[in-house]
C-alpha cells in the first residue's frame, strides 16, 4: 500500500507545473475553461480512484484476517496483570 500512495503522489506532483501555468493565465478562477475542468475531473478522479482502492483492500484483508482472541480475565493469559486484574488490549498491527 505504501508504494502505491507514493505513486499517487508523485503523479500528483507531476502536474504541479500544469497547475502554475494555469494559475498564471487565471484560468481556475473560469468554471468554463476546458483546461481547468479536464484537470479537475482528472484530479478528483484519481483521489476518488485511490480512496476506492484503498477502502477495497481493506475489506478484503479485514475478511481474511481473524484476530486471535484471548480472554484478557484469564489469569493463564501471558499478559495477565495481577494487580489490575486483566490484560491489556492487544497492540494493533
Amino acid at each position: 500500500m505504501f508504494d502505491h500512495v507514493i505513486g499517487f503522489l508523485n503523479r500528483s506532483g507531476d502536474q504541479m507545473e500544469h497547475v502554475y501555468v494555469l494559475e498564471k493565465r487565471g484560468a481556475l478562477d473560469n468554471p468554463k475553461d476546458k483546461d481547468a475542468r479536464r484537470l479537475v475531473y482528472k484530479t478528483a478522479s484519481a483521489g476518488a480512484t485511490m480512496l476506492r482502492d484503498m477502502i477495497d483492500r481493506a475489506w478484503r484483508e479485514a475478511a481474511t484476517t481473524r484476530p486471535e482472541v484471548v480472554d484478557p480475565l484469564d489469569p493463564n493469559n501471558e499478559d495477565f496483570d495481577p494487580e489490575t486484574g486483566s490484560a491489556p488490549p492487544p497492540k494493533a498491527r
